[in-house]
């Protein structure tokens, strides 16, 4: 059950609104909205970076190291300015949280196979010895060439990138032999990833949430928010089920699935790198463009550089999905059944912390439950006019 305090949605709600709404509203601003690559204390020590280093450069002195905050859950990344041979090296080490060696290795293989086809990947570097990582007793590290640049800020023209950069990273991911989408469609399946619990779903997956909330005896705002939202709820899934059969014939391949604000990296409104390979599977192309609208769409408003309006809304689905098309096509049935993928992905990221609050006692994503629930609301509000 939720905790009585309710802390874990208040947090969310100050980071997000500095503690004056404890509801998220449509187009807030979320925790991908800050640009600027920031910086902290090193929290490693530096005879552990000197060895990493030692198994891609000679003689290497740390110059410098300085912690990258982010949002991400899966790594911990440190930017070392380091002499190496006396070559000045300005360098990304990534310490890997979640994922497996293998999983690690093998997306350093396909960082390197896409990057030669012209995706503008961020490639991890080989030690002398051609890995791509480093085990040690304190984890599992990675080193790259440190890229210039701040996370994703609603600009037009990085908008345009954007949706050329995908389409790039499609083809290059269309380009790859069929072994390599066994090996994602195997990888992707491990992990408690909300795609890999909640393969289907049902109305009636909802109603036994709000008869679980209906029964408590004291009853928080969040749980009332949810009882609120819960006939919106099932109609979207009402919805989703009227179209299973069309998805099913869409076109499907390797995807990012997670282009959101901070894994694209932008320097003057040029996209430098697309980040964080990691989050791959095989699913609808369609899907993969229509969360890139949605997460880096919804930033011309959380920003204040539009304003809040469907006719702008419009003009930037359509703008994203006309530079796409200069570089891939898509055709007119994925194109008109986009705001269906991107509502399926958001009800199984909903019912996934649900589950896991309700059912399972385990609030790990519960943070991102707020921006989960209005993030219907907001693909209503861009595609559905």
């Amino acid at each position: 059950m939720l905790d009585n305090s309710e802390s874990w949605y208040f947090k969310y709600a100050e980071e997000v609104k500095g503690g004056e709404n404890k509801n998220m509203k449509l187009f807030d601003k979320d925790n991908f909205s800050q640009p600027e690559v920031s910086a902290g204390k090193a929290e490693i020590a530096n005879e552990l970076v000197l060895d990493i280093l030692q198994k891609y450069f000679a003689d290497c002195e740390i110059k410098e190291i300085v912690k990258i905050g982010e949002t991400a859950r899966h790594s911990e990344n440190y930017k070392i300015s380091a002499l190496c041979a006396d070559e000045e090296k300005i360098l990304l080490l990534r310490k890997h949280l979640t994922l497996e060696p293998a999983q690690i290795e093998f997306y350093g293989r396909l960082a390197e196979e896409i990057n030669m086809t012209g995706a503008p990947v961020s490639v991890p570097l080989k030690t002398v010895d051609k890995e791509f990582l480093v085990r040690t007793e304190d984890g599992i590290f990675q080193v790259f060439d440190f890229i210039d640049g701040n996370y994703f800020f609603p600009d037009e023209e990085a908008f345009r990138g954007a949706a050329e950069a995908l389409a790039q990273l499609h083809i290059s991911f269309d380009k790859l032999d069929e072994q390599w989408r066994k090996e994602v469609e195997i990888l992707s399946g491990r992990g408690d990833i909300y795609f890999n619990v909640i393969k289907e779903y049902s109305v009636e997956d909802f109603k036994e949430i709000e008869s679980i909330i209906a029964r408590k005896d004291n009853q928080s705002e969040i749980d009332r928010e949810i009882l609120e939202r819960m006939p919106s709820l099932v109609e979207a899934v009402l919805e989703q089920k009227k179209y299973e059969k069309g998805i099913a014939g869409l076109p499907k391949q390797i995807i990012h699935s997670d282009m959101h604000p901070h894994n694209l990296l932008v320097k003057e409104n040029q996209i430098k790198a697309i980040l964080d390979l990691g989050g791959m599977r095989v699913s609808q192309i369609a899907r993969d463009v229509a969360f890139a609208i949605h997460r880096l769409g919804r930033q011309f408003f959380a920003q204040n550089i539009l304003d809040v309006n469907k006719e702008e809304g419009k003009r930037l689905v359509g703008l994203f999905i006309k530079e796409y098309e200069r570089v891939w096509p898509l055709s007119s049935e994925e194109k008109e059944l986009m705001p269906i993928l991107i509502k399926d992905e958001f009800i199984r990221k909903i019912l996934f912390v649900l589950k896991g609050v309700y059912k399972d006692n385990n609030h790990a994503w519960a943070d991102n439950l707020p921006k989960f629930l209005v993030a219907i609301d907001e693909i209503n509000f861009l595609w559905l006019s």
